[in-house]
């Protein structure tokens, strides 16, 4: 195939950038399974999911902090995940239980596209209130909440991707007994997740442009006009990436919040920061078609 041609695919791939895109990540959630009011003296079950976006995996961890004041885990059950499941609160480390699945073979590795039980854990509130349970996870530690691939042998956990669970008792629980604040940052994040996978894909086309421009360049071809755009389109670049960070690192002091706090921790500015982001998004993309436009005639000129 020609070099022309190459550069008229590369336009035209360039309008289809903006297809949703799905952005994997393999995760870990807990979910809240008992409906109605959870009285002080109740027993109430929450699901461990797991979500390994069709990586084969052989075991897993889910490493639970936890409030012992306020709750009481009385037993754990395998969720069908796995073939083997077991649980055991650890005596060196106070408020922590830790629950384990695994298959007795690679040959067994499991995988799979959408959230499926790795455990359900049956719990007591002890008293009236509300508290949190969290999956400890940090990112290249394998002693904590981890997945484990089958084939590498290596943890494919995202732990950015873990929320909290608030449990309160004493109040009842609506809906699909997801956390009504962790259900708002959960979709907070996987929209910022969306605006840096279309950064990422953006900044690609601006090095194949580059390398385009170079080729040309070194031709003999004038393309003066699309180095000027070039580095514009480095700085809007930088933009991005520097308030898609304030974005996240706001997003970050979120959890923990009460509902009304968390109302007003949204306020004008992050809003704004979120129509500025995808204003950008688009002068951005409009500007690598225009670059990539610039280059398809440039190519096709007679020295």
């Amino acid at each position: 195939m020609s070099a022309r041609k190459l550069l008229l695919i590369f336009v035209l791939s360039l309008f289809g950038l903006f297809i949703p895109a799905t952005v994997s990540a393999q995760e870990m959630e807990m979910k809240l399974l008992t409906g109605g009011p959870i009285a002080a003296g109740s027993s109430f079950r929450i699901a461990i999911n797991v979500n390994t976006q069709d990586i084969r995996v052989i075991a897993a961890d889910a490493l639970i902090n936890f409030d012992e004041t306020f709750l009481s885990i009385t037993s754990v059950e395998n969720g069908g995940f796995f073939g083997n499941v077991a649980g055991s609160k650890l005596t060196e480390k106070k408020n922590t239980y830790l629950v384990s699945g695994w298959q007795t073979s690679v040959a067994y590795a499991k995988g799979n596209r959408q959230p499926e039980a790795l455990a359900i854990l049956n719990l007591k509130a002890l008293r009236n209130g509300t508290t949190m349970l969290s999956l400890e996870c940090q990112q290249g530690r394998e002693s904590d909440s981890n997945l484990n691939q089958a084939d590498q042998a290596r943890d494919i956990l995202d732990c950015s991707k873990l929320l909290p669970l608030t449990v309160t008792a004493g109040q009842s629980i609506t809906g699909n007994f997801e956390d009504k604040n962790s259900k708002i940052i959960r979709l907070v994040r996987q929209l910022l997740d969306k605006f840096a996978d279309k950064i990422s894909r953006l900044d690609q086309v601006l090095v194949r442009i580059k390398s385009i421009s170079e080729r040309l360049k070194s031709e003999g071809k004038d393309v003066q006009s699309v180095e000027n755009r070039i580095s514009q389109a480095e700085t809007t670049s930088a933009s991005l990436n520097r308030l898609l960070d304030q974005m996240r690192q706001s997003l970050a002091e979120l959890p923990g919040l009460s509902s009304s706090d968390l109302i007003k921790n949204i306020n004008f500015g992050q809003v704004k920061k979120y129509f500025d982001l995808k204003q950008e998004l688009r002068d951005y993309h409009r500007e690598l078609q225009e670059m990539g436009l610039i280059l398809r005639k440039t190519d096709g000129q007679k020295q």
